[in-house]
């Protein structure tokens, strides 16, 4: 589905079991390599997960925060701040 100008397409995941190594680009695979605890830790499972199932084109914010990640896809700049555990 294409993001038309001024809309903001929201993505939020609560775990990441479905997680695999194999869903990382490969910008995230250098990280992992370089800071090999990054692939035990849940919040990065979770958002990196999401990154993955969502594919689409855009600006992109990734945010993650404990066992919670939101991604935020739009035509224009954006931002996901403050994560709170009162979900």
């Amino acid at each position: 589905m294409p993001i038309k100008r001024g809309e903001i397409h929201l993505f939020i995941s609560f775990c990441g079991e479905k997680f695999s190594p194999k869903m990382l680009d490969k910008k995230d695979r250098r990280r992992v390599k370089k800071y090999p605890n990054l692939i035990k830790q849940n919040p990065f499972k979770i958002s990196r997960y999401l990154k993955f199932k969502a594919k689409m084109r855009g600006k992109i914010c990734l945010s993650h925060k404990e066992n919670i990640a939101v991604l935020a896809i739009s035509k224009e700049k954006i931002g996901v701040e403050n994560l709170k555990k009162e979900f």
